[in-house]
Order: structure tokens, then C-alpha cells, then sequence
């Protein structure tokens, strides 16, 4: 069964304390519960657990995110997740702290969507023109 992941951070400064899940393990017939990361991972164990916040993300959610960055910090307020990716022009080297490629992929797909209906729209509106235009011509 894949486990759900779950991103653990701390409430104050949303620095990461663990991510759980993720993965396929055959060993379990159903999702460890959040009681049972605190009781096994070292990390939030030795946590108090109502300063820790944790995220549990769908299945596949994120995943490309996960599997190209490094998740570096949680907005405590907006619950928003940021990532680092490697910087293509300066290898070795990490982009800034970005808002998940997929969110961001997501944001400009619907950006392209509108822009196209807006082309489409204005290209019906010159044709419009031209034939009004082709229209008056010809009775001058």
C-alpha cells in the first residue's frame, strides 16, 4: 500500500521537523496514524507535539515537487508548502524558496487558457472588421 505522506513542522517558524510517507510498504493494511509517526520517528518524538503541525497530502500530491526539490519550509499562517529545486544555470547551486512547480504550472496553464480566449475573441472581432470594411468598400 503507498503511504500517504505527511509533513511534519514546527508551528513557530514552519521549519521542517520530518516528512513521513510517500513510498509503498507492504507492510501495512492501513495508514499509520499520526499518534504511531510520533511514537516511531526519533524526530517527533523527542518534540512536544502541540508545537508541531503536520500536512497530509493526497496521494500523488506533490510528488513531482518532492521527487525534483528539497521541501524547505511550511508557512505556519497559510499552511503553503516551499521548495528548492537545482538551478539549471549555476550547477551545484539551489533556486530561492519557490511555491511548488506545481501550483505554479497549474497558475500558468489557466493563465494560457485565458490569454487564448482572448486572442480567439479578438481575432473574431478583427475578422468582424475586416468584413465591415470589405462591406463599405464596395458600396463606395
Amino acid at each position: 500500500m503507498k503511504l500517504k505522506r505527511r509533513v511534519y513542522f514546527d508551528l513557530e517558524t514552519g521549519a521542517i521537523v520530518e516528512v513521513t510517507g510517500g513510498f509503498y510498504d507492504t507492510g501495512f493494511d492501513e495508514q499509520p496514524t499520526i499518534d504511531w509517526d510520533f511514537e516511531v520517528y526519533q524526530r517527533l518524538a523527542e518534540r512536544v507535539r502541540n508545537k508541531v503541525g503536520v500536512i497530509e497530502l493526497e496521494q500523488g500530491e506533490y510528488d513531482d515537487d518532492f521527487a525534483q526539490g528539497i521541501l524547505s519550509r511550511v508557512d505556519p499562517e497559510t499552511m503553503h508548502l516551499y521548495f528548492t529545486y537545482p538551478d539549471t544555470s549555476e550547477p551545484g547551486d539551489r533556486t530561492p524558496e519557490l511555491t511548488p512547480l506545481t501550483e505554479r504550472i497549474k497558475v500558468l496553464e489557466d493563465e494560457n487558457n485565458l490569454l487564448r480566449e482572448k486572442c480567439s475573441s479578438l481575432s473574431e472581432r478583427a475578422d468582424f472588421i475586416e468584413e465591415c470594411i470589405t462591406k463599405m468598400e464596395m458600396k463606395v
